[in-house]
């Protein structure tokens, strides 16, 4: 599922600097900030894990934390690649 989002009153040094970067990349400016939000979405999306792990486990250390989190994705993929292959049948 994709949204659609409108970003108005850029400043137009930032949007220069985006523009640079996605021509260097080979890409469009939509497909470069699509992607950087997407970065940053992942970043929030993995914060929200981490505090929820922390508060239901405040001893577990950031390496074990990480490991949780590794684990849950697994799971995750596992779940969503079995829906998949039910859909797909």
């Amino acid at each position: 599922m994709t949204g659609k989002l409108t970003i108005r009153d850029v400043d137009e040094s930032d949007l220069d600097i985006l523009k640079t970067a996605a021509r260097n990349q080979g890409t469009s400016l939509n497909r470069y900030v699509t992607a950087l939000l997407h970065e940053q979405a992942q970043r929030e999306h993995h914060r929200a894990l981490f505090a929820r792990i922390a508060a239901q486990e405040p001893d577990m250390s950031p390496v074990d934390s990480v490991a949780e989190v590794r684990a849950m994705r697994d799971e995750q993929d596992a779940g969503d690649a079995e829906q998949h292959r039910s859909t797909n049948s």
